[in-house]
């Protein structure tokens, strides 16, 4: 019973992913598949990098999981390959690594380990005053409890570009690319550039279209990945990062 409820909660957790940006909709129990019978026993054991900022939202719909096998991709080779702005960084970066024009605003602490006294930062990267990012930075000690201004230092272990989080996104707004893909890119071009995604989300509640391709170090379905989310269209409407 408690293997089930973990697994539900997990999946709810994924599915959330799939409309982060989307309106509210339906909860139930979800349903997984797995299309390689050698990942079964791997099925994630945490939420992917787009779940990470979807959690937040309580916009949670049904769907399938379908997870495959891919040697090929390298997960620290396309952490070289982060595009902000037009320069290429080296995931993970801190704030101060991005230059000038480049803030933290609404920064939030969580504590996440109260033997350790231990917490994570959640915030949003400003480029010249307009949102670009949202962003997390995992295990702070307590000395930076609440230190906004020496957290700009430390390595930022989370990035998200979601479009309708990012006000009145226009053509010319600021994309991110991680791996050369970036939002408005469609799921072709996605695998084309990465192969085959480890795991694959469908959405039941737009009739099984394409929800999200998550990409994950070492073919472990554990936290560093890459997560790319689709819109109705099959275009790139979320990516994210986490290590």
């Amino acid at each position: 019973m408690k293997m089930k409820k973990k697994k539900t909660l997990l999946t709810l957790l994924l599915s959330a992913a799939i409309v982060a940006s989307a309106a509210a909709c339906g909860t139930s129990t979800p349903s997984v598949s797995v299309s390689n019978q050698e990942n079964s026993a791997n099925t994630p054991s945490t939420a992917s990098a787009v779940s990470q900022s979807a959690v937040e939202s309580s916009n949670t719909t049904l769907s399938e999981v379908s997870l495959n096998k891919n040697d090929d991709f390298d997960f620290d080779e396309l952490c070289k390959n982060i595009e902000i702005n037009g320069k290429k960084y080296t995931f993970p970066f801190s704030l101060n690594d991005l230059g000038e024009g480049y803030t933290f605003d609404n920064i939030r602490y969580l504590k996440t380990d109260n033997e350790k006294e231990t917490y994570k930062a959640y915030a949003d990267i400003l480029y010249n005053n307009k949102k670009l990012l949202d962003c997390s930075i995992d295990n702070l000690s307590k000395e930076y409890y609440k230190k906004d201004n020496e957290i700009k230092s430390l390595p930022i272990t989370f990035i998200s570009q979601d479009c309708f989080k990012l006000n009145g996104m226009q053509k010319n707004t600021n994309y991110i690319k991680i791996s050369d893909l970036k939002i408005g890119d469609t799921s072709e071009d996605v695998k084309n550039k990465l192969g085959e995604p480890h795991e694959i989300i469908y959405s039941k509640r737009k009739k099984g279209t394409l929800g999200s391709y998550t990409y994950y170090k070492d073919n472990m379905y554990g936290e560093s990945n890459v997560c790319y989310a689709f819109d109705e269209n099959g275009g790139i409407d979320y990516l994210g990062i986490i290590m």
